[in-house]
C-alpha cells in the first residue's frame, strides 16, 4: 500500500532537489547512522543506476535509483532491506510553491497477503514514515544553514 509523506521545505527546488539526491546528507538525520555509495549512475553519481546502501534505526536498506528527473523527481527501488521488511521503494517529487519546495514522498510498502495485506502495509508505512520525516527536517536545517554563510 503506497504511503505518502509531504512536506513544504523554505528553499528553491533545485537546492532541495541537489540536497535529497546525495543520499550522504542523510546522516543529518537522527535515525540515519550509515549511507555507503557503493555505484555511481549513468551521467551522475547519483543518477539512474547509482546504488547506496543506507543504514537507519538498525535497519539496512539496499536501494538502486531508477528515475532522475532533474530537479522535480528521484525514484528507487530497495532490492534488500535486513532484516527483511517488504519496503520496495519510492518516489520523491518535487514542486515549487510561493513558500518553497513541496517535498512528497511516496512508500511503496506492499505486502502481498490477502485481507490483511493492505493494513499490514499501511502500519509499515506508518512506522517507517518518521525517519522520512527526519531527512526533510535535516534537509530544512541545512539549507537554512547554507543561506545564513556569509
Amino acid at each position: 500500500m503506497p504511503f505518502t509523506i509531504a512536506r513544504t521545505l523554505d528553499a528553491p527546488i533545485d537546492r532541495v532537489f541537489d540536497w535529497l539526491a546525495d543520499a550522504t546528507n542523510y546522516l543529518a538525520a537522527l535515525p540515519i547512522t550509515r549511507v555507503d555509495l557503493t555505484g555511481p549512475g549513468s551521467t551522475e553519481p547519483s543518477g539512474v543506476g547509482s546504488r547506496r546502501t543506507i543504514c537507519a534505526a538498525g535497519v539496512e536498506f539496499d536501494e538502486v535509483v531508477t528515475e532522475f528527473a532533474r530537479p522535480i523527481r528521484i525514484s528507487y527501488t530497495v532490492e534488500k532491506t535486513r532484516p527483511r521488511l517488504p519496503h520496495r521503494g519510492a518516489t520523491v517529487s518535487l514542486t515549487e510553491t510561493p513558500k518553497g519546495t513541496r517535498v512528497r514522498w511516496r512508500l511503496d510498502t506492499r505486502i502481498d497477503v490477502p485481507v490483511v495485506g493492505p493494513l499490514a502495509g499501511f502500519l509499515l508505512g506508518a512506522l517507517l514514515a518518521p525517519g522520512f520525516l527526519f531527512i526533510l527536517a535535516a534537509a530544512q536545517r541545512s539549507l537554512n544553514a547554507e543561506r545564513i554563510r556569509p
